[in-house]
């Protein structure tokens, strides 16, 4: 981490870790809440929630998870309805 004016700041979303969600589910991609209804997925690496299309074009694109940066195999994610 780097520390300016006595306060740490983030300089990579990796140093997140996992995100403490509470008791509500965000997206790790988009950040909103994971509705009744709506197909989530969990990551198989993290285990952090996202709405399954948004990780799934995310995948598409970077091929990684946008939290702890390990590989995701799209055909492996198994979406559910929350």
């Amino acid at each position: 981490m780097t520390q300016s004016a006595g306060r740490f700041e983030i300089s990579s979303v990796k140093e997140i870790g996992r995100w403490d969600w509470t008791a509500s589910a965000k997206c790790i991609v988009c950040g909103l809440l994971i509705r009744d209804g709506q197909q989530m997925v969990y990551c198989p690496s993290c285990g952090n929630p996202a709405h399954y299309a948004h990780l799934a074009e995310w995948v598409k694109v970077k091929g990684t998870c946008p939290i702890c940066r390990n590989r995701v195999n799209l055909r492996k994610l198994k979406p559910v309805r929350k």
